[in-house]
């Protein structure tokens, strides 16, 4: 209950539309979800920064800026269902509302639609409509600079805090009441190490030197221009910037334990780098267009590159509009296929959970708890079936990883008896495991075969089900 909604009612929606199994869309799903975030990525880069701008965004995204991280916290195109993967595209296109507030002219209805375009994001993935709030933050603060009217700049940032709430409530309202938003569980402040303050230049400098000097021309550019689009892009970049060093920090501390001089932020560092990765796909394509603007200048001076010149540029500008966009989505598509053909290559290992999912030993296992239990079951288990094996089946378990539980409730006591459970069981402490597990009410138990010994002679249980890897248990205390 307390992850974010827009992806599951996604999932749900589709399957309505489909009559597919959950399951399915699920573990299946992922490249499509992906394609549709991936096409609003291109149509927001198209806004911004023009055709060939969205083109090499594009290109940028699906080949050049990947640095072999998992897809959770890197950019490119995923077969997975990840919320951030997804929630990517309505990021861009909430940074094109972004850049309708720059206008000196903007009404109530470019702040509102700003506000609601962040607050999408937020009922998706709340750290994208982070960076979205402090971008809003500083773009605010450049208009009063520049000598805007404060009063119709409130105004407007009024109109978008109000459409932004309307939407964030939806999640914020149900923890702020019941948790008072307060973290608990240290697992939360967990670190994917690659990108940790002290190897994140090694993440970067895994982009082959030629793009990532292509992407600083482009920051460069950016700063030199100033445009709406440019600044809308910078303070984007500088809003994730410090969102990623701030929960850096405060997950450092968080997990020793000690006490921060500010507020702490504790939110997984990488749900900001990927949107960080994602902008420098923005500034690729702002530097590839510098590059080939001087490239374009310097070759215009010179005679016997006029030919070509003229020939090129019967070949690049069009004037019918229907003509630039039928070229466009071919070349998009062509881009794409391409992408398509890298992501479901065999040799691509994506994840745990992409390999757990082939092992035939967790296969029957899980067809046998769906057809012999129901979603109320609650399951005695170590953190890796319960990740691998009992939470793809859609059932509850005592306790899981502290990453994968409510960062609002102290996952440790969980532990802690599901713990004892464990070795009351092995230990053939019948009294005191049926008092613990009565108050967790666990109906069903699965262990390791051949790490576990087989509790039959002091708790009379035989298995319902088990293979080589695999035996699963009834337990007699009915579910409450």
């Amino acid at each position: 209950a307390w992850y974010p909604p827009l992806m599951a009612a996604l999932i749900a929606g589709a399957q309505r539309i489909t009559g597919l199994p959950l399951i399915e869309i699920s573990s299946q799903g992922g490249l499509w979800f992906n394609v549709a975030a991936l096409t609003m990525l291109f149509a927001a880069a198209w806004r911004l920064l023009g055709r060939w701008g969205a083109l090499l965004c594009l290109s940028s995204f699906l080949y050049l800026l990947g640095a072999g991280l998992n897809s959770y916290a890197e950019v490119g195109l995923s077969p997975l269902i990840e919320p951030i993967s997804f929630m990517l595209g309505p990021w861009c296109l909430a940074l094109v509302a972004m850049r309708g507030i720059l206008d000196e002219k903007a009404g109530a209805k470019a702040w509102l639609g700003a506000g609601l375009a962040a607050g999408i994001c937020f009922i998706g993935h709340p750290s994208s409509a982070m960076i979205l709030a402090l971008t809003c933050a500083l773009l605010v603060a450049s208009r009063i600079v520049k000598g805007s009217g404060i009063i119709r700049t409130l105004n407007g940032l009024t109109a978008y805090a109000a459409g932004f709430l309307v939407l964030a409530s939806i999640v914020l309202a149900p923890l702020w009441l019941a948790y008072g938003l307060e973290a608990r569980n240290s697992g939360f402040a967990w670190i994917y190490e690659p990108i940790a303050l002290v190897n994140v230049h090694r993440s970067l400098m895994g982009i082959h030197p030629i793009v990532l000097a292509i992407t600083v021309l482009g920051i460069i550019s950016a700063l030199k221009q100033r445009g709406a689009t440019q600044l809308v892009l910078l303070s984007a970049f500088a809003s994730a910037s410090i969102l990623f060093l701030w929960s850096s920090v405060s997950s450092e501390f968080f997990l020793l334990k000690r006490a921060l001089p500010i507020p702490k932020l504790v939110v997984p560092p990488h749900h900001f780098y990927y949107f960080l990765k994602a902008l420098l796909c923005f500034f690729f394509a702002q530097g590839a267009l510098a590059l080939g603007i001087r490239i374009r200048d310097r070759l215009s001076s010179a005679q016997w590159a006029q030919p070509f010149l003229r020939q090129a540029s019967v070949i690049l500008q069009w004037r019918a509009g229907a003509g630039r966009v039928l070229v466009g989505i071919t070349l998009a598509l062509c881009f794409l296929a391409f992408g398509l053909r890298w992501a479901m290559a065999e040799d691509v290992a994506f994840n745990g959970i992409a390999r757990g999912a082939k092992e035939p030993g967790l296969l029957n296992p899980y067809r046998h708890i769906l057809g012999t239990t129901s979603p109320g079951e609650v399951f005695l288990c170590d953190d890796e079936l319960a990740f691998r094996l009992i939470a793809p089946a859609g059932r509850k378990v005592v306790a899981t990883h502290p990453l994968f539980a409510s960062p609002y409730v102290d996952i440790l006591p969980r532990i802690a008896d599901r713990d004892s459970l464990l070795f009351l069981l092995r230990d053939g402490d019948t009294t005191r495991f049926q008092e613990l597990a009565l108050r967790y009410g666990v109906t069903r138990i699965a262990l390791k075969v051949g790490e576990e010994e087989a509790p039959h002679a002091a708790f009379g249980m035989r298995p319902d089900y088990t293979n080589d890897t695999i035996a699963l248990y009834r337990w007699p205390i009915q579910s409450r």
